[in-house]
């Protein structure tokens, strides 16, 4: 069976959740990845965008992301 990876993150509403997405209004759909390494690369790459844009004075400190914050899932089935 085919599987793929996912990047979840946590919110109180919903707990953990895949709310990465791709494309844009009919096109859009969740992000996924088909390696490990992939999803892993995608996470550090949201943190320091994170940190570059805390650094820039476009979002505020409290905003700030670590791994602990995300979580990636292995998932099967397309």
């Amino acid at each position: 069976m085919k599987h793929y990876y996912e990047v979840q993150t946590y919110s109180l509403a919903g707990g953990w959740q895949n709310t990465w997405t791709i494309g844009e209004g009919k096109s859009e759909s969740p992000e996924i990845f088909f390696t490990i390494k992939d999803a892993q690369k995608a996470v550090s790459a949201e943190i320091k965008r994170t940190k570059d844009a805390i650094r820039n004075g476009d979002i505020v400190e409290e905003s700030a992301v670590t791994k602990a914050d995300f979580k990636i899932v292995k998932k099967y089935g397309f």
